[in-house]
């Protein structure tokens, strides 16, 4: 079961969650949106992700269901995420590396 950073409505964590520490100590949350059919991320600013930065959508239309947040060698969050065809007959994989920690700039 995921955390859900604090009591916002802004957050609608799925079972697609994934969380890495991020090179802050911080959690770095990737989902997936299931009714806005979109990947999200989050940042939060702390440990137990009461609090967090903004939401950032990274993908939205025909995502899949899974996701992964990772933390590359450069110690920059990344996700991973599936991506199916409209009619779910094929998927494929997609990354987005970000170029801060707080994931403001993909």
């Amino acid at each position: 079961m995921a955390a859900r950073p604090g009591n916002t409505a802004d957050i609608d964590l799925d079972e697609n969650t994934s969380v890495a520490i991020g090179k802050d100590g911080l959690p770095v949350i990737s989902y997936t949106d299931d009714p806005a059919m979109a990947v999200k991320v989050v940042h939060c600013t702390s440990a137990d992700c009461t609090t967090h930065g903004s939401v950032i959508t990274v993908d939205q239309g025909a995502v899949g269901t899974a996701t992964s947040m990772i933390i590359g060698a450069d110690g920059l969050p990344a996700v991973v995420y599936t991506i199916r065809s409209i009619n779910n007959s094929q998927a494929s994989v997609n990354i987005v590396h970000f170029n801060t920690v707080d994931m403001a700039t993909p």
